[in-house]
């Protein structure tokens, strides 16, 4: 697929065998997927996956619950993973029953 002129030419794609399967890395940059290198905060990308087979017309596709279409975003699947934000509420929780506890042992203890 050739590189548009806001492409990163550091978007180097690798594959290799990892633990007995096919593993691919791809760096894509924020401006190739929504235009622009600031998306929002909530800013949700898709992912699809059409592959072909060399050896025959067989085409492989990974994304959705039917076949994803190159240009229809709202046919790939969807990757959530959790931000840091996301966690720092569970953290931050924890901190807190943590310092409380420490302080209701240390004033039984006075």
């Amino acid at each position: 697929m050739p590189c548009a002129p806001t492409c990163d030419g550091a978007e180097a794609g690798a594959g290799a065998f990892t633990g007995g399967h096919e593993v691919y890395e791809f760096k894509i940059r924020f401006n190739d997927t929504w235009g622009n290198d600031t998306p929002s905060y909530n800013a949700e990308a898709g992912f699809a996956v059409i592959a072909t087979d060399a050896t025959g017309p067989t085409t492989y596709t990974w994304g959705s619950t039917d076949p994803p279409m190159d240009l229809v975003p709202n046919s790939w699947g969807h990757i959530d993973a959790p931000e840091f934000s996301e966690i720092l509420v569970p953290i931050a929780v924890v901190g807190v029953i943590y310092f409380i506890a420490r302080r209701r042992r240390r004033d039984e203890d006075s």
